[in-house]
């Protein structure tokens, strides 16, 4: 994953940010919704292992 998708994927996942999908240039928005979709799946998993 590039530097840049990650900071995206930060900037969204961040709490004191407003910043959505809508944000991320098109070019990259797959790759950010990719990784967004990564991340949620994790976290949906590790809430059903407690």
């Amino acid at each position: 994953m590039s530097p840049l998708v990650k900071l995206f994927i930060d900037a969204i996942l961040d709490e004191n940010s407003n910043r959505t999908i809508d944000d991320v240039p098109k070019s990259l928005r797959a790759k950010v919704q990719a990784g967004l979709d990564e991340y949620y799946a994790e976290q949906a998993k590790n809430e059903s292992a407690e």
